[in-house]
């Protein structure tokens, strides 16, 4: 069998349907320990419940999720849900809560991020734009903070044209942390 490798980070959303979800299962059976994994399960595999999608959680090193979603998943409310949750796998759990911003949890803090207010054209893809450019921020080795701070706005940024036309580009990246 082919192993994977070169590989030190991958992220994972949903996908609707049974086969993608065991792909995905997969995969992360045959990753090498070191290989960094985030994932933003959503409703569609938040909806099959906290015991099936398990592997994923616990493989996770950033889980990104939304207060629905927590309670979903544990049955509590956010701060308690998210500290069941951190405990199953996950280093850090990202909240994110629309226009209220985001919410981040570790084992040892916990802090808001508040949005920018805007005018809403069109939310699709806010939280994919929030998860990459949380990520972003993580990747240039930048404070959990920081790089909560950047996904919020650009998520927000997102929101205020229709479907890509408003999406960041390299230039918000090197606007918020300067040149890279």
């Amino acid at each position: 069998m082919k192993t994977f490798s070169g590989i030190s980070w991958i992220h994972l959303t949903s996908f609707i349907g049974e086969s993608p979800f065991e792909a995905q299962e997969f995969l992360l059976s045959h990753l090498g320990k070191s290989v960094r994994v985030s994932v933003d399960p959503g409703e569609i595999y938040v909806k099959k419940g906290l015991e099936k999608i398990l592997p994923l959680i616990k493989r996770s090193h950033i889980l990104f999720v939304t207060e629905r979603e927590v309670r979903l998943l544990t049955d509590r409310d956010l701060s308690a849900g998210a500290r069941q949750l951190i405990k199953i796998g996950p280093s850090v759990l990202v909240c994110k809560k629309g226009k209220q911003g985001s919410h981040v949890f570790t084992q040892q803090e916990n802090f808001e991020v508040p949005a920018p207010q805007v005018e809403v054209v069109d939310n699709t893809g806010a939280g994919d734009v929030y998860n990459a450019g949380f990520l972003a921020g993580v990747f240039l080795g930048k404070s959990l903070e920081e790089s909560a701070l950047f996904a919020t706005k650009i998520a927000a940024k997102s929101v205020t044209g229709y479907s890509r036309e408003r999406y960041p580009k390299k230039e918000d990246l090197e606007n918020f942390y300067g040149k890279i």
